[in-house]
């Protein structure tokens, strides 16, 4: 996971994390135009939000990016912040079962 900001930072992380060609900001094995293809179409929608790769649902054996907005984490955040804090000795019994 990673927290993107702007575009510059997305360029980045795709890179690194995605296509796996660290610090390099290109890709041996697509030209300029399918990089840049590839960029456009995995982009979020906005900045700032959390990106990360996952397992693709409709592709076995391949990853896809998600991303997570900030008004989901704003609306996550209210909810967390509602909720008492609790810690794990909360949910276990005296033998430390759960």
């Amino acid at each position: 996971m990673k927290l993107l900001t702007d575009i510059v930072e997305y360029r980045t992380w795709l890179f690194d994390e995605y296509l796996l060609f660290p610090g390099s900001g290109i890709n041996p094995l697509m030209n300029n135009e399918e990089v840049e293809e590839l960029l456009f179409q995995n982009r979020p929608r906005f900045f700032p939000c959390i990106a990360y790769v996952t397992p693709s649902e409709s592709h076995p054996g391949t990853a896809e990016v998600k991303y997570i907005s900030k008004e989901q984490v704003e609306h996550w955040a209210g909810i967390m912040g509602s909720l008492p804090a609790r810690n794990n000795d909360d949910f276990m019994n005296t033998d430390g079962s759960l």
